[in-house]
């Protein structure tokens, strides 16, 4: 069994129940809406390198590589963006017709998880972080590579 843990809670039930193309669109519109269209393949593109990078992680699936705790901020219960994030899953659940950006996010959803798209600015990079409103992560640096500053947002991935 491996090391993954997943958020659980009856709070996340929501997210779980979603489809995996539509949880993909919603992380995407959460951690990068402000972001144009590249900087949100940039997103798709990490999600889906760590599904492809460590499958036997993530059992295979986007879902798990979403909901694996404390990796995407607007899921960590005291996040400022979690109760938006919470409304949006129930309103989208419920046939509200969502934000016009949210739909630009379903659509890059959909090409990435059919393999019709990539990212090829971010390459093969699996972590990112905006360091204009989140503090530098807990990583080792020394152990990653650069990639690409894509409007606010900075990519990384492991050194071979």
């Amino acid at each position: 069994m491996s090391n993954l843990k997943l958020w659980k809670d009856d709070k996340y039930k929501r997210f779980w129940d979603m489809t995996s193309v539509s949880l993909l669109a919603l992380c995407i519109y959460c951690e990068a809406r402000g972001e144009g269209l590249e900087g949100q393949r940039a997103v798709a593109g990490v999600i889906i390198n760590r599904l492809k990078g460590k499958p036997d992680l993530y059992q295979g699936t986007v879902k798990n590589v979403i909901l694996h705790c404390y990796q995407f901020s607007w899921l960590n219960p005291d996040d400022a963006e979690f109760p938006m994030a919470c409304n949006l899953a129930d309103r989208l659940k419920d046939g509200v017709a969502p934000h016009s950006n949210y739909n630009d996010c379903l659509a890059i959803a959909r090409e990435f998880l059919a393999g019709r798209q990539t990212c090829d600015a971010i390459k093969d990079a699996t972590l990112y972080y905006n360091p204009k409103v989140a503090t530098k992560p807990n990583w080792d640096f020394s152990k990653l590579e650069l990639v690409a500053h894509i409007g606010n947002h900075v990519f990384y991935r492991e050194r071979e």
